[in-house]
């Protein structure tokens, strides 16, 4: 009896947010978003984040971004 409660009762949605940084990196998350985006109690968002090079002395030195590049 508990445990279809719990089944038939409990919010079970999950909502996942992968955020990758570079653009070809993204073949290591396909897998995860597509799966994620076919299970009718799951949304799942891709948000692509910026990254920084850093120099010889390990200091942030460049901004990167590929957000714009990744497939749609």
């Amino acid at each position: 009896m508990l445990k279809n409660k719990i089944v038939n009762d409990v919010n079970t949605e999950l909502e996942i947010a992968l955020m990758p940084y570079k653009t070809y990196m993204w073949d290591s998350l396909e897998s995860v978003w597509r799966e994620a985006k076919s299970d009718k109690y799951c949304s799942a968002y891709v948000i692509p984040i910026p990254y920084y090079e850093l120099n010889q002395e390990g200091m942030p030195s460049k901004m990167c971004y590929g957000g714009n590049s990744f497939p749609k």
